[in-house]
């Protein structure tokens, strides 16, 4: 019993003491455009850096956050991005709210698709 009751008060300890974390990158090397997941929030952020400012082009797997897939629930695009390519955020099952600024002028083909 104590050795449940000890395990148990250590799984709380490192539930609780958990850090949220933010793994960033960039979406291609055919872009200018970086992105950003925070685990805590689950905000899915991308931000344009230069000249080549869209998200390109995915095949449905090829996704540099597609690790994060099922639990990204927000997606904030910076002012500036001009375009979002096909599949860029395919079968995103938690996706709740999604920021386009008005300097998107195209998005892709099946860049939302399967998102509720």
């Amino acid at each position: 019993m104590k050795k449940i009751c000890a395990l148990l008060l250590l799984t709380c300890v490192l539930a609780i003491t958990a850090k949220a974390e933010v793994i960033s990158g960039n979406c291609s090397d055919t872009t200018d455009v970086s992105w950003s997941y925070d685990t805590e929030t689950k905000t899915l952020t991308f931000v344009a850096n230069g000249t080549r400012n869209f998200i390109p082009n995915f095949e449905n797997e090829s996704k540099p956050w597609i690790d994060y897939r099922a639990d990204i629930e927000y997606i904030y695009l910076s002012d500036g991005l001009t375009g979002i390519g096909a599949y860029a955020f395919y079968a995103l099952p938690a996706l709740k709210e999604v920021q386009l600024p008005q300097s998107v002028s195209w998005i892709g083909q099946y860049a939302f698709q399967d998102c509720i």
